[in-house]
């Protein structure tokens, strides 16, 4: 069976709310997948739910199946950041990411986003310079950025 088929029967579960049967159909889908899309489809709905380390594994697997897809990377940072975990990691990834280029589908995180989630990142580690500098990078990509205008007003 290809891989889309458990993806699309996952989709239908998450329409109806069952984080236990979508998280199923997805891990079947991983079986079958080489890209590291259903991984990062896995990633998301466990990360969803709060199960942050299972979570990153599953993003981690899926850049071990494609290290050129930048949207796992990104997403080890983002979940690293929701669960106040693994911070040093989510610190490089999300590093990485901001020097991949990626496809700007409208679902893809900007690199905006990147920089705001690594300055949040450093400011947990208590490296307020790089937190600065980071949330600055993100507002000279968009002035109007709330999020960092905020964080950075916070400082």
């Amino acid at each position: 069976m290809p891989p889309f088929r458990p993806q699309a029967r996952a989709n239908i579960a998450l329409q109806h709310k069952d984080y236990q049967k979508a998280e199923e159909y997805l891990r079947s889908a991983v079986k079958l997948d080489k890209t590291g899309n259903s991984d990062l489809q896995l990633g998301l709905v466990l990360g969803s739910q709060k199960h942050y380390p299972e979570a990153i594994a599953a993003f981690e697997d899926g850049i071990q199946k494609d290290p050129a897809d930048s949207s796992n990377y990104y997403q080890v940072g983002h979940v690293a950041l929701l669960g106040k975990i693994n911070i040093h990691e989510g610190i490089v990834y999300l590093q990485k990411y901001l020097t991949m280029p990626h496809g700007w589908q409208p679902d893809v995180p900007t690199y905006k986003w990147a920089h705001y989630r690594l300055g949040m990142l450093y400011g947990i580690a208590g490296n307020k310079i790089d937190e600065k500098s980071q949330l600055k990078a993100a507002l000279k990509i968009d002035p109007d950025f709330k999020q960092a205008k905020k964080a950075l007003a916070k400082m």
